[in-house]
């Protein structure tokens, strides 16, 4: 059996691939034939979520279908009685679950999940304290998934308020974490194999079928984060213009607020550095920008220099490498 494991996994073998199955007894051959048999048949669903995520990554994104798609995915895969899907804030250590029934509700019941020390009089105590504690919950700050068998009720990490089902007992339930380059941004959780056994627990294969979609759907998870986050963000922009018509701010106020939001945007698409050029009022053909060094400097750019000077002239966006001719060392 080790043998045709190699043989699958790509290694060598001494042995030919007939020379091992007739080697084996008839227990062990159905058990082999049934572990393949399985392994195809993952590779199969795979292939087909593989093109799913792919068409949905390559067109414009919608979140709501991007969640539907992967619910109904991992349910007919792991052919479980429900699924639930909970998004993850790793930043403040915070996850909500996103409710199919109402796709549109932004962030409802956001709870915290990190381990917390409690002072008092300036001293630490040892004790921690896990806030509002579940099964999601530890996934979600561990990274660890989770296989809870019959009784799922009977399990550390089981949370009545948190875990349990709405007119259904929770027999067993497989928990995953959804990773982004290391990262979870999201938890999903199947509830009740559904099998002729009531009591049945979900399986070695189960668990690596789960893995793998969740490891398929973790950079679509990233990108409905992003599009929420820069929907937040384009809201605070409009929140802003609509204060700045209302209200005589000064322009190094309003430059400040405005370098604010483009470094949040710049933290969204994970920049390193960002500078904003601002059109001048006094000289239609110049821009400029504050000083780097906080002093309140303004630093004057000519429309013909470098890349800012160039999207400011063209009225155009640009995305470039170096080098690039529209590069200036000054600018």
């Amino acid at each position: 059996h080790r043998e045709v494991k190699k043989m699958m996994g790509g290694s060598p073998s001494h042995r030919s691939f007939h020379d091992t199955v007739d080697a084996l007894d008839q227990k062990t051959r159905c058990d082999m034939l049934d572990e393949i048999s399985s392994e195809f048949a993952v590779m199969g669903t795979m292939l087909s979520v593989q093109q799913s995520m792919f068409e949905m990554s390559s067109s414009t994104l919608d979140t709501t279908l991007c969640y539907q798609t992967f619910i109904r995915e991992v349910k007919a895969c792991i052919q479980c009685q429900r699924v639930r899907l909970w998004l993850v804030d790793q930043e403040n250590s915070q996850l909500w679950e996103w409710d199919p029934a109402n796709p549109e509700q932004a962030m409802p019941n956001k709870r915290s999940f990190h381990s917390k020390e409690v002072e008092t009089d300036s001293d630490v105590t040892a004790r921690r304290t896990i806030i509002n504690a579940g099964i999601a919950a530890d996934v979600a700050r561990t990274g660890v998934p989770i296989n809870v068998p019959f009784p799922a009720v009977q399990s550390a990490s089981f949370s009545i308020q948190r875990d349990r089902m709405r007119g259904e007992n929770a027999r067993t339930i497989i928990c995953e974490p959804v990773r982004y380059r290391s990262k979870v941004v999201g938890v999903v959780q199947c509830y009740n194999k559904v099998s002729d056994d009531e009591e049945a627990p979900f399986s070695k294969v189960d668990e690596q079928l789960l893995r793998l979609l969740s490891d398929h759907a973790g950079i679509l998870f990233a990108r409905c984060a992003m599009l929420r986050a820069a929907a937040g963000l384009g809201q605070g922009t409009k929140d802003l213009m609509g204060l700045s018509g209302r209200y005589p701010f000064e322009q190094t106020d309003l430059f400040q607020i405005a370098h604010t939001g483009l470094q949040q945007a710049m933290e969204l698409i994970e920049g390193t550095h960002c500078v904003l050029h601002i059109a001048s009022t006094q000289d239609p053909n110049t821009l400029w920008t504050a000083s780097p060094d906080g002093s309140g400097e303004r630093i004057t750019v000519p429309l013909h220099r470098g890349v800012a000077g160039w999207v400011a002239s063209h009225r155009q966006p640009l995305i470039l490498t170096a080098p690039d001719p529209r590069l200036h060392p000054l600018t």
